[in-house]
């Protein structure tokens, strides 16, 4: 199934938006598998977003190496990153990151937010 999107994706030429998750908090493994994929299949300038990204630096050296054009997407749960995932957020240049804030889950203080930004 995740082939044929990649397929679709190269052929409309839209974004590839990628949700990444693995056993705990670390989505590293899941995400060498869908980067090694996704190297075989698409260009390597297709523009990618990342979304709700929790992986650690080298994976976030590596998507960045492979794919010029992709970006990472962060929402409320970096309040609980581990120092690895924090590392990461922090490598992330700033033109390739993407803050979600109309999360339903956003919590700014001890407000709850559920309508768009």
């Amino acid at each position: 199934m995740f082939r044929a999107i990649l397929d679709k994706v190269i052929a409309t030429g839209r974004v590839l938006i990628l949700h990444i998750r693995g056993k705990g908090k670390s989505s590293d493994v899941p995400s060498r598998i869908v980067r090694t994929e996704t190297a075989k299949r698409v260009n390597w300038h297709q523009r990618i977003h990342i979304q709700s990204c929790t992986l650690g630096p080298e994976e976030v050296a590596l998507w960045g190496k492979a794919f010029p054009n992709v970006y990472f997407g962060f929402s409320a749960p970096v309040s609980s990153f581990q120092r690895e995932q924090l590392t990461a957020l922090r490598r992330v240049p700033s033109n390739r990151l993407l803050v979600k804030t109309d999360a339903p889950h956003l919590v700014i203080g001890k407000r709850k937010f559920h309508t768009p930004a």
